[in-house]
């Protein structure tokens, strides 16, 4: 191994010597780099070396090459030459070689291999280097973009990134989502570049170009033919026409043009939920990656129209249907695109009337109202808030014939709405009505809350007494401490506040009410902490009867 590393360390002689001559280096640190290769070449070469060798190695050989050229050019020196130029990245490639011959399976490691061919620009290289990854690993999805990415932007070979992105997907059995994906963008891609060309130089002379330095084909993994005779036929021989169309120069200037239209995207969607039918997050994707694109119109309608025909039962996708607006002229006028995405709630909410559908429906409407600065419009907007929530109601209740079903968090929204108009006493109630005692929803604690915070701003002591004592009744022991933590401060603070003093039996019969409430049950430390605190600091200990404090002695 000593004698494998002297010579190693001898052919780096003339490379050390030109970075003395042209004084990038001294010749200290000329001493301090033969000494680091010599330790990375050690640590390399033993029986078992670490992948973790190897990639400092490569890093420090990337950042030693990094250094030169940046001295180079702050001494002035216009050329480095080919020894000096070269020696640096040919001597990284030559470390990652012989990290992948030791941990050719490892993925992460060809694609740091990978993105530093790139930086480099070693196209040859990066061509054998994808082609030996993907026979080696032919089912890993990041291996197949990046040869598609890279055959498309920087060899500018659609067909070669085509037939990657294909074979890939033929690999891995078509379930790849990011497989999909990918290749639905780089469609759009190269759809994008073609028009931004078209409206530059005019039509036709714009076929794609094709390096001559790509992945040879030949040396990739592949699949049988017969593996694949599921696809669709119709589809497929629509894609061909289409990928012909998109190379053809003379059919440009057609207006009839498959390609300008985006029938390809289109026909790659398709396929995409063929493959997989059943993941909405998936579709989703899809809609995602056009909205980074312009004149995308089309393909987004395709994919909303697919979200609530092959999903009529979910909310959610009615919901970005009707939020989506595909038309372009509604684009380019909010109140037009409002409009729109309104009736188009109000269909969804039709179609599908439930809870949570008239919930994304309120949704939109609130961020609406929030961000409208127009008295009338914010009127308008309130009403129809408001005529929603109401819908859901009548709904429920023909639906289920059992009125006020709804979920907590439903009456929680619509109360909001209600306190944000200021109708408070349309929000009180409809908690009364919810919180009537044949309702199932008697029994929340949060609800009981809201009600109760009502009371405070709006009715009389002994009201708020009233409604604390239905509450404390009606409520289970485990969820009713924060009811019972605000009655007694009531009782301490709220109610002399208020103008009124109450007398000491009342405040001993709560508190007894309280004790029989959680008979049987772990009572709360929090509950009668916050009594004792209450009783010391906010209430007249001179007047408390006698016997008072064993209530916390023996609770």
């Amino acid at each position: 191994m000593a004698d494998g590393i002297n010579v190693f360390l001898e052919e780096m002689l003339p490379e050390l010597e030109a970075l003395k001559r042209k004084k990038i280096f001294t010749v200290t640190e000329v001493q301090s780099l033969v000494k680091r290769r010599t330790k990375f070449e050690y640590a390399v070469r033993k029986p078992r070396p670490d992948k973790v060798d190897f990639v400092r190695y490569a890093e420090y050989e990337q950042r030693l090459h990094a250094l030169i050229v940046q001295r180079a050019e702050r001494l002035g020196i216009g050329r480095l030459g080919p020894r000096l130029q070269y020696a640096g990245p040919r001597r990284v490639h030559f470390v990652f070689t012989r990290a992948l011959r030791k941990f050719s399976d490892d993925v992460q490691l060809w694609l740091r291999y990978i993105r530093y061919a790139i930086r480099s620009k070693s196209t040859k290289t990066l061509n054998r280097a994808f082609a030996r990854a993907l026979q080696l690993h032919p089912l890993c999805a990041d291996l197949w973009i990046a040869a598609a990415s890279f055959e498309y932007s920087h060899n500018h070979n659609v067909r070669t990134a085509r037939v990657l992105m294909q074979r890939g997907l033929r690999m891995l059995g078509k379930s790849s989502q990011a497989m999909w994906h990918e290749y639905f963008r780089l469609e759009l891609l190269f759809l994008e570049k073609v028009r931004e060309r078209l409206s530059v130089l005019g039509v036709g002379q714009i076929a794609p170009r094709v390096s001559a330095e790509s992945i040879d084909a030949s040396e990739l993994p592949d699949k049988e033919e017969d593996e694949d005779a599921d696809m669709d036929e119709h589809n497929a021989d629509e894609l061909r026409f289409a990928e012909n169309a998109s190379t053809d120069e003379k059919s440009y200037s057609d207006a009839t043009n498959p390609f300008l239209s985006g029938a390809i995207p289109i026909l790659v969607y398709r396929n995409a939920i063929k493959a997989i039918p059943n993941d909405v997050n998936f579709r989703l994707g899809f809609l995602r990656i056009y909205s980074t694109f312009d004149e995308s119109s089309v393909g987004e309608a395709e994919v909303l129209d697919s979200l609530i025909r092959d999903f009529p039962e979910d909310e959610h996708c009615w919901a970005i249907w009707a939020r989506q607006s595909v038309d372009d002229q509604s684009r380019a006028h909010n109140r037009w695109r409002f409009e729109g995405i309104v009736e188009r709630f109000e269909r969804a909410c039709c179609t599908l009337p439930t809870e949570q559908m008239i919930l994304e429906y309120v949704e939109y409407l609130l961020e609406q109202l929030y961000h409208c600065a127009d008295e009338e419009a914010s009127l308008a907007l309130t009403k129809r808030v408001v005529t929603a929530f109401e819908r859901c109601q009548d709904h429920h209740a023909q639906a289920t014939e059992k009125p006020r079903q709804h979920t907590p968090d439903f009456y929680h929204r619509y109360v909001d709405v209600l306190l944000n108009l200021g109708l408070l006493r349309r929000a009180r109630e409809l908690l009364d009505h919810v919180l009537d005692g044949e309702s199932e929803l008697a029994h929340v604690a949060s609800l009981w809350q809201r009600r109760l915070d009502i009371a405070l701003h709006a009715e009389t002591p002994q009201q708020v007494l009233d409604l604390y004592a239905r509450a404390t009744a009606v409520l289970d022991a485990s969820e009713s401490d924060r009811v019972w933590c605000a009655h007694f401060e009531y009782l301490f603070v709220g109610a002399p506040a208020a103008g009124v003093q109450l007398e000491w039996s009342l405040i001993l019969e709560r508190i007894k009410a309280y004790l029989i409430a959680t008979v049987g049950a772990p009572r709360s430390a929090t509950v009668l902490s916050r009594l004792l605190y209450l009783s010391f600091f906010c209430g007249d200990l001179n007047m408390a009867p006698p016997g008072f404090f064993n209530f916390f002695l023996f609770p």
